[in-house]
């Protein structure tokens, strides 16, 4: 049965045409920038309090005032969506000790899904990925109740081998997803495809924004450093603490000039005060 209505499947067509039409590969939102940002909004829906900025500091092994177990929750979650884009990127299909792994990373025990995947394998073919993925999370709960721990990931893979983009369910996205989860559970599954659908044009448009970041305007940490006085670390300092507006672009930020002088000027009124 189809959920997602015709308009809302056009509109993430369209989208994928312009991601190619400019030569990028949906698959490449799969970098730094959107495998920490998905862990830390995973994180924070299990209770993390771990901020974004933080989070990027834990990613590129910087200290942060935080526990032990948080960093140890953060980076396993992490590791865990590392396997699901390695296996999704490799097209094997989603088997149990795929599963397995990712649930003990972020569960600590093993979830069982034998009946789940078994229905994946006949139905994968049959549906549109996105109404394929809202079928899998309500399956996968009937089955076990721990799987509601590790959807979010399992559902990434699926979409993932149908060449879509990493899907990112916002933590400030949190109480609509819950009550679209609780929706389709009676049935009414049209919502969460529609939720899940806007996920993946979120990332697309991320994609976009950070494609446009390489016109003439936008330059590097180092660039933007040259002339000021500021260093390059200083500014990469800045861009993960979320005080200058910046890009990441695999491992390198970009930003532009009037973000520097907007922050510049910024500190200037604080400095009078």
């Amino acid at each position: 049965m189809a959920y997602l209505s015709t308009n809302s499947s056009n509109l993430l067509k369209r989208k994928l045409s312009e991601l190619r039409a400019r030569g990028i590969n949906p698959s490449s939102t799969l970098n730094e920038q959107f495998s920490v940002e998905f862990t830390y909004n995973f994180a924070a829906l299990a209770g993390s309090s771990l901020t974004l900025a933080e989070a990027y500091k834990v990613a590129t092994g910087i200290a942060v005032l935080a526990t032990v177990a948080e960093v140890q929750k953060f980076l396993n979650i992490r590791k865990a969506l590392e396997l699901i884009i390695s296996s999704a990127l490799k097209d094997q299909i989603l088997e149990q000790q795929l599963v397995d792994k990712v649930a003990e990373l972020v569960c600590g025990q093993p979830v069982k899904l034998g009946k789940t995947l078994a229905w994946l394998r006949a139905s994968e073919r049959l549906e549109h990925p996105i109404d394929l993925a809202a079928d899998f999370m309500l399956e996968a709960l009937r089955e076990s109740a721990l799987a509601q721990e590790i959807n979010l990931l399992l559902i990434n893979h699926i979409l993932l081998r149908a060449r879509l983009p990493l899907t990112i369910v916002l933590y400030n996205d949190r109480k609509r997803y819950q009550r679209l989860m609780r929706l389709a559970a009676q049935g009414k599954k049209a919502g969460l495809a529609e939720f899940l659908n806007q996920s993946l044009l979120r990332s697309i448009e991320t994609e976009l924004e950070a494609n446009d970041a390489c016109s003439s305007k936008h330059l590097s940490l180092q660039e933007l450093s040259e002339g000021t006085e500021y260093s390059e670390a200083y500014l990469r300092k800045l861009a993960l603490a979320g005080k200058l507006e910046a890009y990441k672009i695999g491992r390198n930020w970009v930003s532009t000039r009037e973000a520097l002088e907007n922050y510049s000027s910024s500190r200037r009124k604080t400095q009078k005060l």
